[in-house]
Order: C-alpha cells, then sequence, then structure tokens
C-alpha cells in the first residue's frame, strides 16, 4: 500500500520531530519528492543513536531494508534485525516520546519505508492508512 502524499509527509515530519529535528516537506509530493523524503530521513536517522557507541537507528534500518530488498529467506535473521531496530528505535525516542507514541512511530517507519515484508505482513491495497498502521502494531504486539 502506498502513503497518500499527505500521510507520508505527516510520518515523516512526525518522525524526524521524534528525533529533534524540523523536517518542513511541501505538497504535492512525486516520485523523485517521495525517493529524496525516505533519503533525508534515513540521513536524520542515520544521526539519532543513544550512546555515542551505539548503533544509529538509520545503521539498523539499512541493515532491515537490505535484507527485504534483498528478500533474504532467512526469518529468523529479519525477524532479528526488526527485533534490534525496534531496540534501537525505543531507546534512542525514549526522551522525547511517549510509549505509546514510541509505537506508532514505529508503526510508521514501518510503513514510510514499505518494510511490511520483514514481518511477513501483505497489506490490502484498499485499506486506508490508519487501518495499515493498526495492523503493523498488531503484527508488532504479537511478535513480542
Amino acid at each position: 500500500m502506498a502513503l497518500a502524499d499527505h500521510e507520508l509527509v505527516a510520518s515523516a515530519i512526525d518522525l524526524a520531530r521524534a528525533f529533534g529535528v524540523d523536517l518542513r516537506v511541501a505538497l504535492p509530493v512525486d516520485a523523485a519528492a517521495r525517493a529524496a523524503i525516505r533519503m533525508h530521513l534515513r540521513t536524520i536517522l542515520e544521526s539519532a543513536r543513544s550512546r555515542v557507541d551505539d548503533p544509529s537507528v538509520g545503521d539498523m534500518l539499512g541493515v532491515l531494508l537490505d535484507e527485504v530488498r534483498a528478500n533474504v529467506r532467512d526469518p529468523a535473521g529479519v525477524a532479528r534485525s526488526l527485533a534490534e531496530l525496534h531496540a534501537v528505535f525505543s531507546e534512542t525516542s525514549f526522551r522525547r516520546t511517549k510509549r505509546a507514541q514510541r509505537a506508532r512511530l514505529f508503526a510508521q517507519l514501518i510503513v514510510l519505508f514499505e518494510l511490511e515484508p520483514a514481518m511477513g505482513l501483505r497489506m490490502d491495497p484498499e485499506d486506508d492508512a490508519e487501518a495499515h498502521l493498526k495492523a503493523v502494531r498488531r503484527r508488532l504486539r504479537e511478535r513480542r
């Protein structure tokens, strides 16, 4: 399911704000702008780390993106990478967000970067963004 322009922009702004960055994006958004938003957000996430020596959220996101794009057939490895990303994301965003907000933001991250296959989700293109986020959050709760 592709996010609508306003949903993609809102998710990117929310995620950047969770890491202390004020992201400004203008609508409408074409395919090149969507890619640029994702790259800019990934750059923000690459500097987001809880401690200097820890991996950044962007580092862990990159590992998972590589596995999903390469269509890795190691479900345990992908699940481990997803769990590591979730842990780093939660720890890094802890000071600026509340628990429920972190869960929603992490689901937005999954949807924004189209990582649903890492969770074993095949989403219905007819779903709206909110139903899609709820399905991702439900699957995250199941994986705990």
